[in-house]
């Protein structure tokens, strides 16, 4: 069974039009159709369209053509070129579950009979009202069609378009698929206010989607986002617009952060927003632009700030410390008082309290001044020793202390350098570990609690004797006296035996070991050549040595194997 539903559309006559009547009608009887109720009183607008689908009534009242929908060039009229006289506009869209490649008809039939002339076209798929196109139908037949007063898409028709004034009253059907959305306009170009009915036919009939939205085109723009200065611009001005719109639309601002009271009027679009004087942060505004039942919003941030301006920490410093300098953020601002640019110098400023300035000003130009104190003491005459010069063996240790004529109480801190050749000892780092590697200059630099510094230098030299032992002679006769030929050295001197090779008269390895340390047996020669046997006689041996100075040594000599 065919599956149809029917609308009831109550239009009319262009003489009452004329007279300028408020006309209110009840005339939209639909078996079945689904519509926005806020639609209905823009409903001979293509953005107030009509949802049509199934199982709900509707009340329309259309009266005259309301907007020229086709004052936009983009929206093409095709065969109607009166455009629109009493017109309705409607929405549908296939069921996104249905089969693919429908057939869909319909049949608009004049509730007054013969002599009535509706007219209609059909713009898709997916479009929206600032874009429609072409009609993909069109019928604009006079009163006295072959079909009229019907006229409608399919009756086994292959136009595509008809009149104006001629043509049969019917297009061909179309091929739809799922999702697909359509605009109808139809309209009572000639007749009484009587209304018609609208079948739908062909297969797609059962498969309109009722849970859809009329797709709108108006697309709202609240402006750039705005970033001022506290209390340098109370009054800011908002530049709210919108496109797609057919001059009908409606404003309305709304704030974050009790931003709407602000507003002079929230309903303008371009409204001033009057700041408190102290006010700083961030406020969101949206702007919603609605016109007939489209809706589009935008929004703008507005971030009201001063520049964060800060001196970072410095001193207390003595008298006597170098000239100092001194960091802040934002980077390029102006420094003043007590300073030459960034350098703040105790020796020039002398003892006391000094104030610092710093100024900063944004892209904005927006300005802030940040400010400390830094203070000077009088030198405290504080000292440090270090003792007589030291002489050492590659390895070796040894301790030393630095004298000061501060109680450990009045010492705030003390810095050796470089730190690579000592280990502290004490929690104030007093005594220390000695452990160079290479000549060096040890210094020690003493702070006080006020920040008058003393300084030491220790001159420590460092003597590159290096204690290897290889043997010239072994016996492996197993009788637990030099039966293994192995290196020996101060192992406090080096790092690893990178290599330790042994060749026979004939230049063939009979022993090789890699990455040992000195005194290890394991890696030692037993005397044994690759077949397990002693050949007594004179071998040579090569090994190749680093030290903790990262220096490596190559070693060569000859050894004797003795029973």
């Amino acid at each position: 069974m065919k599956s149809f539903f029917t609308i009831l559309l109550i239009a009319f006559p262009r003489h009452l039009l004329r007279h300028g009547r408020t006309l209110v009608a009840l005339g939209l009887l639909i078996a079945y159709c689904l519509l926005p109720s806020e639609s209905l009183a823009q409903s001979n607008n293509c953005l107030g369209a009509i949802v049509v689908c199934s199982d709900d009534n509707i009340n329309l009242n259309p009266i005259g053509p309301g907007i020229d929908d086709f004052a936009n060039p983009n929206n093409i009229p095709g065969c109607l070129i009166d455009l629109e006289k009493n017109s309705s506009w409607f929405y549908f869209e296939i069921d996104p579950n249905a089969p693919p490649s429908l057939i869909l008809g319909f049949v608009i039939l004049p509730n007054g009979g013969f002599g009535e002339d509706y007219d209609w076209a059909l713009y898709g798929p997916d479009v929206r009202c600032n874009n429609l196109g072409a009609p993909l139908r069109c019928s604009s037949s006079s009163a006295f069609c072959d079909f009229c007063p019907e006229t409608g898409m399919g009756n086994g028709t292959t136009d595509v378009s008809e009149g104006p004034g001629s043509g049969d009253g019917f297009v061909m059907a179309l091929i739809v698929e799922p999702g697909q959305g359509f605009f109808l306009l139809i309209d009572n170009w000639q007749g009484s206010h009587k209304g018609f009915k609208l079948t739908w036919t062909g297969t797609a009939a059962p498969f309109l989607n009722c849970n859809v939205v009329v797709p709108c085109g108006i697309l709202a723009s609240a402006g750039p986002d705005i970033n001022t200065c506290g209390g340098e611009k109370p009054v800011i001005s908002l530049h709210g617009s919108s496109t797609n719109n057919h001059g009908t639309e409606t404003y309305s601002w709304s704030g974050t952060n009790g931003g709407t009271g602000f507003l002079s009027d929230p309903n303008n679009p371009n409204a001033d927003i009057h700041l408190p004087s102290d006010f700083t942060g961030a406020i969101t505004y949206t702007l919603t632009v609605e016109e007939d039942s489209c809706k589009s919003k935008d929004n703008l941030t507005i971030v009201v700030s001063a520049p964060e301006a800060i001196i970072n920490p410095a001193g207390p410093f003595c008298e006597s410390a170098l000239p100092q300098i001194l960091s802040a953020s934002p980077a390029g601002g102006i420094w003043g008082s007590a300073v030459t640019g960034n350098i703040f110098d105790p020796i020039a400023l002398g003892p006391g309290i000094h104030t610092v300035t710093y100024t900063a000003t944004d892209s904005q130009h927006c300005v802030n001044t940040d400010s400390i104190n830094i203070e000077v003491f009088m030198d405290s005459g504080i000292t440090i020793g270090l003792g007589q010069d030291i002489s050492l063996s590659l390895g070796e240790t040894t301790t030393t202390e630095a004298n000061t004529n501060f109680s450990p109480a009045q010492i705030d801190t003390i810095i050796w350098s470089p730190q690579d050749d000592i280990t502290c000892l004490d929690p104030k780092c007093l005594s220390v570990l000695l452990h160079p590697i290479n000549d060096v200059t040890l210094t020690a630099t003493v702070f006080d609690i006020n920040g008058c510094t003393g300084r030491d230098e220790l001159q420590i030299t460092v003597t590159k004797d290096r204690r290897v032992f290889i043997p010239t002679v072994f016996s492996p006769n197993h009788d637990g006296i030099n039966d293994i030929f192995t290196i020996a050295a101060d192992q406090r001197q080096i790092t690893r035996i990178k290599k330790f090779e042994i060749y026979n008269r004939w230049g063939a390895i009979v022993h090789h070991a890699v990455d040992f340390l000195p005194d290890d047996l394991n890696f030692g020669w037993t005397g044994v050549d690759d077949n397990g046997i002693i050949n007594h006689g004179v071998y040579v041996y090569l090994a190749e040595i680093e030290f903790i100075d990262g220096v490596s040594v190559r070693y060569m000599g000859d050894v004797t194997v003795i029973q």
